[in-house]
């Protein structure tokens, strides 16, 4: 059984959003879904599929890279335990996708790969950012009008229309939470290719009126082949109201080059638009001992949240035997701990800190 907290917290946003008068922003859906790739449905393959698919949903709301919640130490625990945190999952194995490979573009459909999706409880997430101190970036965010240019073979065009184009943005949109738009029709009148291949800001600028946006991301692509394998050169200019933003790109797959790129555009937006989140500040500090192993800790947090007074609970630190949690309380401390002197499964222990509560866990029932 999944642990829920019952209550949501009280946040204060620090920040206030500032998107420009002209930007409308829009709400990002699936921003607690992620996808992963997976081995087979094995149980040790679906709890590792979990815990990234869990560690790309807190880059999608944090801003952070991947990589730096993975190695972040304030999240070990739960990322281990993204079990308790998922309120769906499901697989689906993705279908062959055709691939140009080689000089003479030969079409080669590569394996299908299976795939897990998962969708995470957002109020546990947003605790898990409180309780790590990292920043929230929210689900309103800048939509962007994505205008990728292809070369290949000496020849260059809007690739919009592209399958594999298509694909890749929609796949990195929604891995970062990026809502997009593409641009309904590109032509020479609309926007001259070469103004958009050499980046004449202005003329793309302009040219981008012809519908609703926040910015602009425009992919510049160059491919080549080599060895039989197609590679990728170019950049990525952001053009947000009077600013510009530009970064140059080399990629193995038109798959990457696009994840690289969104990848880029949503740190600086996260940096721009993060908040932060706080706690009401209301509470309590407790220690519970003899917590020996992840049964343990699971019977403890849902202990804990099953009590009528407590409103939140939060894991502060799990190291050795010992938890450190943090608990907003419907009620007074002393009345809190005359409650906990009818419940058998935590001891008290003796404290030299009056602010800290101190347990020795003694469950009744065998945890399973």
């Amino acid at each position: 059984m999944i642990a829920q907290i019952r209550f949501p917290i009280v946040f204060m946003l620090v920040f206030l959003l500032g998107f420009s008068t002209s930007a409308s922003a829009v709400v990002v859906k699936d921003l607690y879904a992620a996808e992963v790739s997976v081995s087979s449905r094995s149980q040790s393959d679906f709890k590792d599929g979990l815990k990234r698919a869990m560690a790309r949903v807190i880059a999608k709301v944090s801003g952070l890279p991947e990589s730096a919640v993975l190695s972040e130490p304030r999240l070990a625990v739960d990322l281990d335990q993204a079990s308790r945190w998922v309120v769906q999952y499901s697989y689906v194995a993705e279908k062959p996708v055709k691939r140009s490979v080689g000089d003479n573009n030969k079409l080669v459909a590569e394996e299908p790969q299976l795939q897990l999706k998962a969708r995470f409880s957002e109020v546990q997430i947003n605790s898990l950012l409180q309780r790590a101190q990292l920043k929230f970036w929210p689900a309103d965010r800048p939509e962007a009008l994505v205008i990728p240019v292809l070369s290949r073979q000496g020849s260059r065009d809007f690739a919009t229309a592209d399958p594999m184009v298509q694909k890749a943005i929609k796949d990195a949109a929604f891995q970062y939470g990026i809502p997009v738009a593409m641009p309904d029709e590109l032509t020479e009148t609309s926007l001259p290719l070469d103004e958009a291949w050499f980046w004449n800001v202005d003329i793309v600028r302009q040219a981008a009126t012809m519908q609703p946006h926040d910015a602009v991301l425009l992919a510049r692509i160059s491919e080549s082949v080599g060895d039989g394998n197609p590679f990728y050169r170019g950049g990525w200019l952001l053009i947000e109201g009077e600013n510009t933003t530009r970064i140059d790109m080399q990629a193995t797959s038109l798959e990457q080059f696009f994840d690289q790129g969104f990848r880029w555009a949503a740190g600086i937006w996260a940096r721009k638009y993060s908040v932060t989140l706080r706690s009401s500040g209301n509470e309590t500090l407790m220690v519970v001992q003899s917590v020996n192993t992840a049964a343990d800790y699971q019977a403890v947090i849902g202990f804990l949240e099953n009590l009528d007074v407590v409103k939140s609970v939060f894991l502060l630190q799990a190291k050795s035997t010992q938890l450190e949690l943090a608990l907003e309380l419907k009620t007074g401390v002393e009345q809190f701990q005359r409650l906990l002197t009818l419940q058998p499964d935590l001891q008290p222990l003796e404290s030299s800190d009056f602010n800290l509560l101190q347990y020795q866990w003694h469950a009744t029932k065998p945890s399973h």
